[in-house]
């Protein structure tokens, strides 16, 4: 039961979606802005970033500019530090006349795959859309997780004690009650007297005795009056 409400309470794909989008759109204005800072250009507009799919984005700008590659791999790394961006990801550099890649590279958190070509070639001036392909989602490990599977932790380790304890208590109730006697333990239930490792075997009559006498220890215990007037001392 508390899992299924924890799994109501915890926010859906989409709405995790709707704001990863969100954030990356604020992360890829500002790489637009610093990308016609470079132009010195502080004028003209990055348009609405558009979301093209699920994890692919596009940033438009109202006039031309020249973009110079080794800036642009900087500027984009910073801009997607944060930690709820996939550190995976393409980027391309598109004609805005006929949609060819004018430039493109590759960032990946195995260095040996990343691809960055000619960074030191500059893109001449025209009008140009900078596409981002993030390679992989980001699946962050919600609190609420973290606060469900410690609450099951503690359930688990509840349940374990609560066993043991109901376990002991079995092994107690089948364990034969016996009292020590020195270095005798008496059985009265399976009328037998052990003395360390060795048993030894009673009568009826005897096991009746033994069982009086330790019941009264240490005390004068008579006959009956029908029987002749004897006293035994209880060990």
């Amino acid at each position: 039961m508390v899992a299924v409400i924890f799994i109501k309470l915890l926010p859906s794909s989409n709405g995790n979606s709707d704001v990863f989008s969100k954030r990356a759109k604020i992360s890829l204005r500002e790489i637009g802005n610093q990308l016609l800072l470079a132009n010195k250009d502080s004028a003209s507009l990055v348009l609405p970033i558009k979301r093209m799919d699920n994890l692919r984005f596009e940033i438009s700008f109202q006039n031309k500019l020249f973009i110079t590659p080794d800036s642009l791999v900087i500027i984009v790394k910073e801009s997607l530090q944060a930690d709820y961006f996939p550190q995976n990801y393409q980027v391309e550099v598109l004609r805005c006349s006929d949609a060819e890649v004018a430039y493109s590279y590759e960032i990946n958190e195995d260095a040996e795959k990343t691809i960055i070509p000619c960074a030191s070639r500059v893109l001449p001036s025209a009008c140009y859309t900078v596409e981002i392909q993030f390679l992989q989602e980001v699946v962050r490990f919600d609190n609420r997780w973290s606060i469900l599977i410690l609450i099951l932790l503690v359930f688990v380790v509840v349940e374990i004690y609560l066993r043991k304890r109901t376990i002991k208590k079995e092994q107690a109730k089948r364990t034969p009650k016996y009292t020590t006697l020195g270095s005798f333990r008496f059985y009265p239930e399976q009328n037998k007297l052990i003395k360390e490792a060795k048993e030894i075997a009673l009568s009826k009559k005897e096991c009746e005795l033994l069982e009086i006498f330790v019941s009264n220890a240490n005390q004068v215990l008579k006959r009956r009056p029908k029987f002749r007037h004897l006293c035994f001392q209880a060990a």
